[in-house]
């Protein structure tokens, strides 16, 4: 992530990583926990259905952009940009 409109993130929030894989799971390493999550996800148009493994609630994510580098994307009104690493 590069930025985010949330006033409660801190920088080691950019330093982490999503990796969505084949066949619907998604790896998440969050650097300010030092800690390593999953869990599915669905796209359906723009809207992207994440539901982690620790916490068995979806989210519906709103994808405003998607290139071959960059993911701007919306959920509960906090808007974040991430690069392709």
């Amino acid at each position: 992530m590069t930025n985010s409109t949330d006033p409660y993130t801190e920088p080691c929030d950019f330093e982490g990583y999503l990796q969505f894989k084949d066949g619907g799971t998604y790896t998440d390493f969050d650097k300010c926990a030092n800690q390593t999550s999953g869990g599915t996800w669905k796209l359906d148009g723009n809207i992207l259905t994440v539901a982690t493994n620790a916490f068995p609630i979806s989210v519906q994510v709103k994808i405003i952009k998607l290139t071959k580098t960059e993911l701007i994307m919306e959920v509960l009104g906090d808007t974040t940009t991430h690069k392709k690493i």
